[in-house]
């Protein structure tokens, strides 16, 4: 339980009294008309400058830094099923991995389930497999890629674990090296040229048919890799008493691939502009400074 003063809850009260929905609707549509924001691209500069003549007209002063950043955005991607039927599947790229050229390639495909994934043969092969191999939510990674690749893997076409909402085809990463890297990490980064995702519902009839054997593939996944200078929004309201002292309130400009950003995450800058303008109403309240930063490179860095 967090102990508060009389004083403290008053003010929280004023702060709660004093949210302007109408003003948060409004810069919400205004942010959604620059959406999606991919970081790296003129919509994450407009999104930034956008939020910095807001915020300066609350009254506070800011600061934008620019440095460069390893990005993977995922372009697009196809899978299709040419022997023995024809089939299309949707799919979505995973970020930080290879790419395929435009035309993309073909193979056959196996299916490998998680306990010989990493043993059974798969050079030149797209190896069908489930999300579930690695036990991670955001999908197969680490040293795990890493060894497939070194094992001579073509492509890897991953089936979504999440059977609650079997039919949501969900948009996967290698976050292995997460940042830019680093001289010592370079090389960690897995460079198999095609990792896509299907949904639970497609990968389980998908596997079906795999297990028959004879199956050849068709493949695309096209990323747009490598250092682009990007933007990084500050502000802070200093405290009265102890200014060198900071609480940092932070959020993520970009939105994720494939997604207009509605929830994630312009509704939380909304809220983070919001905020700003509340506490530096009260500004002359706070014992320790606040400071802003609102920062690029998260979905795809």
């Amino acid at each position: 339980m967090i102990w508060l003063t009389d004083e403290t809850r008053r003010l929280i009260s004023e702060l709660e009294a004093g949210i302007d929905k109408p003003r948060m609707q409004l810069n919400w549509e205004e942010m959604m008309e620059i959406a999606p924001i991919h970081s790296g691209s003129p919509e994450e500069e407009k999104a930034i400058q956008y939020m910095k003549k807001r915020l300066e007209e609350y009254g506070l002063e800011c600061r934008i830094h620019r440095f460069d950043a390893y990005l993977s955005e995922p372009k697009y991607s196809s899978l299709r099923i040419i022997h023995p039927i024809e089939m299309k599947v949707q799919s979505t790229p995973y970020r930080q991995v290879g790419t395929t050229t435009p035309e993309g390639f073909e193979a056959e495909m196996i299916y490998i389930p998680p306990d010989e994934m990493g043993y059974a043969d798969c050079r030149d092969k797209i190896v069908l497999c489930e999300q579930k191999t690695s036990g991670d939510w955001m999908g197969l990674r680490a040293g795990f890629l890493l060894r497939l690749q070194k094992m001579g893997i073509k492509g890897l076409v991953v089936i979504e674990q999440d059977d609650y909402m079997p039919t949501v085809c969900h948009q996967r990463a290698d976050f292995s090296v997460s940042g830019s890297p680093t001289p010592e990490n370079i090389n960690d980064i897995q460079t198999i040229q095609a990792i896509l995702h299907i949904s639970n519902k497609d990968g389980q009839a998908l596997k079906k048919l795999v297990k028959q054997g004879g199956v050849r593939a068709h493949i695309v996944s096209v990323m747009d890799t490598g250092w682009k200078s990007i933007p990084l929004l500050e502000t802070e309201i200093k405290g009265t008493t102890e200014p060198d002292k900071f609480m940092l309130v932070n959020a993520h400009v970009d939105t994720p691939p494939f997604s207009p950003g509605v929830v994630d995450n312009l509704s939380g800058n909304v809220a983070i502009m919001e905020a700003a303008r509340l506490l530096n109403k009260n500004r002359d309240k706070l014992r320790r400074s606040i400071r802003f930063a609102i920062w690029p490179g998260h979905e795809i860095g």
